[in-house]
């Protein structure tokens, strides 16, 4: 109909879309391959792969609030382009090094580009249409990290057995970069700004 219409072809939410797509995309990848490699490939007890996890989530939980109130600040757009390079660099890193406070660090960078990436992507998705197709708007947002984690999962699965483990995080890398590079020229910023909204 006439609401999915405008939506559609408004240009910060196909943006948005497609850097969730590319964030979920390769979140897949990495929960379903990261664990099984640090385990045969750098010989980390499941105790230790545990706590790399549960460093990102922490960091995760502690840089949403923060990150909400520097996007009413600063506008969406930055701390969401800079939450999506951090997150580039930590799979980088985790893709090139085997020094395990390297990738404590990256797994930390991991959960602080995470949890940074929300409230302005969510605010900004909401700011972007009108009150009638903002439930719409919102509900098919929310369905793209579904489709990037389903996407993400069948690549590992399918590919997992000749791609080596750096190799399917450097592509999840060049993902993400390419898909942050369609947000930065295509979204702007809405102003004036409205409160930043959490998901979970």
């Amino acid at each position: 109909g006439g609401s999915l219409s405008r939506i559609l072809r408004n240009r910060n939410f196909v943006a948005l879309c497609i850097t969730r797509i590319a964030f979920s995309f390769s979140m897949g990848v990495l929960s379903t391959v990261y664990s099984i490699f640090a385990s045969e490939g750098l010989g980390l007890t499941a105790s230790t792969i545990s706590l790399l996890f549960t460093v990102r989530g922490v960091t995760n939980m502690v840089i949403r609030i923060p990150a909400g109130r520097l996007s009413d600040r600063v506008g969406r757009r930055k701390p969401f382009i800079i939450a999506y390079i951090i997150v580039i660099s930590a799979y980088t890193i985790l893709a090139y090094v085997d020094n395990f406070i390297f990738i404590v660090i990256a797994m930390a960078l991991f959960g602080v580009g995470w949890g940074m990436r929300i409230a302005p992507s969510m605010a900004l998705v909401s700011e972007s249409v009108g009150d009638e197709d903002r439930t719409l708007t919102l509900s098919l947002f929310m369905t793209m990290f579904d489709l990037g984690s389903m996407i993400g999962s069948l690549l590992t699965g399918l590919t997992g057995a000749f791609l080596p483990p750096q190799t399917l995080l450097m592509i999840c890398a060049y993902v993400m970069t390419a898909a942050l590079g369609v947000f930065v020229l295509f979204s702007k910023d809405i102003w004036p700004q409205a409160p930043s909204v959490v998901d979970d």
